[in-house]
């Protein structure tokens, strides 16, 4: 099979010629070929991470940090698509994946996270709700990960505190976190537990607070 192949000569001359069409190769890849390691966002890093409570203040540097060496991170959300569009550009096609999610539902977790090799919980909250206290939001939601995480066979399990967590502190926001540490340990002995003192940043809710009383 043939195809015309239009060819200049010289000056003012032209001819057409008979050359062979193209015809697509089907061939497989060799995965050598297929980059590997920290070389940026279209890489792959082998890493498959949950990020639970992406979308606050800390979730948007973790995410991004990941997107960065070629991971793949499951985003699971509770809130409105239009606040996770800044997320989107943290990772390459198809490396970030968007899950509804119901933080109280057990189902809803496991489908989270059961493709996953990391879990990070960044789940917080500065106050509570009629619909969630602290024991809701820092021990029966990262107690839940934490079981559903080792039942799944996640390898890694990352879980944020706080620098003062204490069962004797007079703050029911730090013994909460006290608490939820200790729920975490017994369902995922090997979790890792950061805890950070306060964290600031540009979007933070700490010194944007004080700035805004002065503005």
């Amino acid at each position: 099979m043939c195809s015309l192949l239009f060819c200049v000569i010289g000056p003012g001359i032209s001819v057409l010629a008979a050359a062979p069409s193209v015809l697509p190769q089907h061939r497989q890849v060799h995965h050598a070929v297929i980059p590997h390691g920290r070389s940026g966002r279209s890489s792959v890093s082998g890493i498959v991470a949950t990020v639970f409570g992406a979308t606050g203040f800390l979730g948007r540097y973790v995410v991004n940090r990941l997107g960065r060496i070629g991971s793949q991170v499951i985003i699971p959300y509770r809130c409105d698509r239009y606040d996770l569009m800044y997320l989107r550009p943290m990772g390459d096609l198809g490396q970030l994946l968007f899950l509804e999610w119901d933080c109280k539902d057990k189902d809803s977790i496991r489908r989270a996270l059961e493709h996953s090799n990391v879990v990070i919980n960044l789940v917080g909250k500065e106050w509570e709700t009629k619909n969630f206290k602290y024991e809701d939001v820092f021990v029966n939601i990262p107690q839940s990960i934490a079981q559903i995480a080792r039942e799944a066979g996640v390898e890694t399990l990352i879980h944020i505190s706080h620098l003062n967590a204490s069962m004797k502190s007079p703050s029911k926001y730090l013994r909460s976190k006290a608490v939820g540490e200790r729920a975490v340990r017994e369902k995922f002995p090997d979790a890792i537990i950061l805890k950070p003192s306060e964290m600031y940043g540009r979007e933070d809710r700490f010194l944007n607070h004080y700035a805004s009383m002065y503005s």
